[in-house]
């Protein structure tokens, strides 16, 4: 289940919702409808789709909230684990509008309110390698931004996909691709129990492929391969307790030289 709620900053008030449930319902549709509106009012719009995906799931809810939304709105997509801390959601959408940006970026905390990673205390310009360092839930966009260029989740890449991770990384740097400007800032936008994906990067053959193809989705083939030894070779460091350098290397590089866009 995906929320994605869009905020008018015209009227601070006006938050709606989308949910969009994805893949077997073990009780009946209107149940999950019942339930829904229970949690969320009547502000609500849920959207069932087949099959599995996180990307796919997300774009899903990206569609939907982009049929009713405003091109003065903004989208922030999150999972059903998070507690939004909607003043700080608000907080991003205004220093958005004083300093023109298409996305913004804030920090997670964990429930008993410590950091869920290592955040910057002084805000500064998204690049695209600083990419690598977001998470989905730390990200608001424009509607208008979004709609223009059509951006979404490459399907290939999330947990559910071939690939089960990077779809951030490319998201965001799809987002300056386009030319979008991005800032962090070192606000909280939610609240997220202690655990992350993002930090299991090699102990299966799909999470080290991911990598390589991640980098030559973005920066196409030669350089992503370039970039995928290079990344080996830093985070060797990281994985040497569980997966040799070279079976590292060549699950990276194989993936980079094989990625088709």
């Amino acid at each position: 289940m995906t929320l994605s709620p869009f905020i008018n900053i015209d009227n601070n008030e006006h938050v709606s919702y989308i949910v969009s449930c994805q893949g077997n319902r073990v009780i009946p549709t209107d149940e999950y409808r019942k339930k829904t509106l229970e949690i969320f009012g009547n502000n609500v719009l849920i959207s069932f789709i087949d099959g599995f995906g996180l990307s796919i799931n997300r774009n899903n809810a990206i569609f939907q909230a982009l049929k009713i939304a405003d091109n003065k709105d903004y989208i922030y997509i999150c999972d059903d684990d998070v507690e939004i801390n909607f003043r700080g959601l608000k907080k991003l959408t205004s220093l958005m509008e004083d300093k023109n940006l298409e996305f913004a970026v804030g920090k997670v905390e964990t429930f008993d309110g410590e950091e869920f990673k290592c955040y910057k205390n002084d805000s500064f310009n998204i690049s695209s390698l600083s990419c690598g360092k977001i998470s989905s839930i730390e990200i608001i966009v424009s509607v208008e931004f979004l709609s223009e260029n059509s951006i979404r989740f490459n399907e290939m890449f999330g947990l559910g996909a071939r690939y089960p991770s990077g779809e951030e990384f490319i998201f965001c740097n799809d987002l300056l691709k386009a030319g979008g400007r991005g800032f962090f800032f070192p606000i909280v936008v939610c609240k997220h129990p202690p655990v992350s994906s993002g930090t299991d990067f090699f102990t299966t053959k799909a999470r080290v492929q991911a990598k390589g193809a991640m980098l030559s989705a973005v920066y196409g083939t030669p350089c992503g391969f370039f970039l995928a030894l290079l990344f080996s070779l830093k985070k060797f460091p990281k994985y040497m307790n569980s997966i040799s350098f070279f079976a590292f290397t060549k699950e990276i590089l194989k993936a980079a030289l094989n990625y088709k866009i």
